[in-house]
């Protein structure tokens, strides 16, 4: 009798269940997701009901943030949590990770300290003894985490962000610092306590387990505790380690926000936060209790229904009331403790000024912005291929700097010119100059520079615009060049525009690179109608270019020489010029600007 009693209420705790679950639901999600600290984690899972919703969310947090909301997992919780966040990887564009996740809204750099000036002179020595290695070449000199960008915030750091004001798409970028005060530590300190308090009371689990256990409840007792302890297991452990809520007194990472500049379309508003506390919920012990609890629930949830219609009464009725009692329990812990958006009150953002701001704010800054430049390389239409071993690393740059004394050239000074060379007639174009191109800057990071700086320039011409550190003749100069990614697998009529992604997929492109030069021995003529074409398709090293006209240079453009571009007469390429000047100036300005 008293199993077929326990077998009908323990079918109507189906439908109890279900009730409770849409009332405990959300509490449920945010406790698992460590909104309410360690502490809340520990309550999460006290009640069977609305345990799905506790797997949801554990789930949520533990797959790859792509591919959330394509499993449902997807919500304002998890959002808040972790939010969304992808490792830029140069490498690999991957556009099936970002689809459907919009725009980026921010690119998060650890930081890492490092010793400046000698990176910077061991690039200078190597530079001008010629003995730069390959990986050195690519940018690979310094060693550091990847960066990170963000389809979504968590709060935390939209909380951070939305209480500082914006730099507009016309003024120079403003940095805040963001620094803990007395109130911090004292902040860190009642949450601390607090949570530990709300771990402990979480214990009370246990006036069930004895009790199913006393009243018969066989293997009842530790299949419906069972995740509990796995959950309270996790939180002591997370206190222990210091990550049951953010540290604010440990600053690990700089933030840069706003509408970011892309490869088609230019960047708007922008702020950059430095000493941002690190996500403690982006740590492994984190994801790893994420990864366990899911399955630790369902199994338990599983083993105590198929349990309780082979329960007694006393223990069915037991159980429901101890389930119901800890709902309301975990509402009061969710209601009462506090959330971790609370503590971004109890530190002081100290704005400052570009030319305030210190060396070495100024170069946490510029680490930011090449890393929104590699950013943009993942989603270029060119794809990530052409831009493999551009130069992406501030302090190396600053070292090639120092080699041509923070100096731009125009027009590259060529000597030993032959007269019967040809450069100077339509049909010439025939003399080679053999060059050494030592780095690349292309129009990624150009971009990103000149919007950090407010500077307008053209968007479209800074598509294919370029600064190349190029070795002729003996000298190593900086010279803002043009250059197109193009291939010769299309017909003579056919036309492809900026922004085309048949370069990306092509694996006949190359780069096509034209950097204007003057004849040193021939002053009568207009010596800026002179271009070194590099087609080489290297993008470093030794290689062999080819002397033209602009009148050569226009003819070729206008037969189509060159396939997948837009270009088709030389004033095009002039303009690109003008663009790469204004770019790499303000490039180079602001690098001086944080060097000692």
């Amino acid at each position: 009798m008293s199993g077929s009693l326990g077998f009908k209420f323990g079918s109507g705790l189906v439908e109890v269940s279900a009730l409770a679950t849409i009332l405990g639901a959300s509490s449920a999600e945010a406790l698992t997701l460590g909104l309410k600290g360690a502490g809340g984690m520990a309550w999460a899972a006290m009640s069977s009901f609305g345990a799905l919703h506790v797997v949801k969310a554990a789930l949520s947090a533990a797959v790859p943030d792509w591919s959330r909301d394509s499993l449902g997992l997807g919500g304002t919780h998890v959002d808040s949590a972790i939010g969304v966040a992808i490792e830029i990887d140069t490498k690999t564009s991957l556009p099936k990770r970002r689809e459907g996740l919009g725009d980026v809204r921010a690119v998060k750099v650890a930081f890492l300290p490092h010793s400046a000036n000698k990176l910077r002179k061991t690039v200078a020595n190597k530079v001008q003894s010629g003995d730069l290695e390959e990986g050195e070449r690519q940018g690979r000199i310094e060693k550091a985490k990847a960066p990170v960008s963000f389809y979504v915030l968590d709060g935390f750091v939209s909380s951070i962000l939305n209480l500082l004001p914006a730099s507009s798409a016309s003024d120079p970028l403003e940095i805040f610092q963001y620094l803990p005060n007395d109130e911090t530590i004292l902040t860190n300190s009642d949450c601390l306590w607090t949570d530990w308090i709300t771990i402990l009371l979480s214990a009370v689990k246990l006036i069930e387990v004895f009790t199913l256990l006393y009243l018969g409840g066989q293997h009842l007792w530790w299949i419906t505790s069972l995740p509990w302890l796995v959950s309270f297991t996790g939180a002591v452990l997370l206190q222990i380690r210091g990550l049951g809520r953010d540290d604010l007194n440990i600053a690990q990472s700089d933030i840069i926000a706003g509408t970011l500049p892309s490869p088609l379309s230019p960047g708007r508003e922008k702020k950059i936060v430095l000493g941002v506390p690190a996500n403690s919920r982006r740590h492994l012990i984190w994801l790893v209790i994420w990864a366990i609890l899911p399955a630790v629930v369902v199994s338990s949830v599983i083993g105590t229904f198929l349990l309780l219609p082979t329960q007694s009464a006393p223990v069915v009725y037991a159980w429901a009331a101890f389930q119901a009692l800890w709902l309301l329990a975990r509402l009061v812990i969710y209601y009462v403790t506090e959330g971790i958006s609370y503590q971004t009150s109890a530190a002081l953002p100290l704005r400052q000024s570009w030319k305030e701001a210190s060396t070495s704010s100024r170069r946490r800054a510029i680490n930011l912005l090449f890393a929104v430049s590699k950013q943009q390389v993942t989603i270029h239409p060119r794809g990530a291929a052409p831009y493999a071993h551009d130069r992406m690393s501030g302090l190396a740059v600053a070292g090639l700097f120092d080699v041509v004394q923070w100096e731009l050239t125009d027009l590259i000074p060529l000597v030993s010119v032959p007269e019967d060379a040809g450069v100077l007639t339509p049909s010439g174009g025939g003399f080679k100059v053999p060059v050494d191109v030592v780095a690349v800057i292309g129009d990624t990071v150009l971009r990103t520079f000149a919007w950090a700086q407010g500077v307008t320039i053209d968007h479209s011409d800074t598509y294919d615009s370029v600064l190349i550190f190029i070795r002729i003749q003996g000298s190593l100069f900086a010279i803002p060049a043009a250059h197109v990614w193009c291939c010769e697998c299309l017909g003579n009529t056919a036309l492809r525009h900026r922004g085309s992604r048949h370069g990306s997929v092509c694996p006949e492109a190359k780069w096509i690179s034209w950097i204007p030069v003057r004849d040193a021995t021939v002053e009568k003529h207009d010596t800026k109608d002179l271009f070194v074409q590099l087609d080489s398709g290297k993008t470093l090293g030794r290689m062999t270019g080819t002397l033209l006209t602009s009148a050569e240079l226009h003819r070729r453009l206008q037969i189509r020489t060159w396939k997948n571009i837009s270009l088709s007469k030389v004033e095009e390429v002039m303009a690109i010029l003008r663009t790469s000047r204004v770019a790499a100036s303000v490039f180079k300005d602001v690098l001086k600007s944080a060097q000692n």
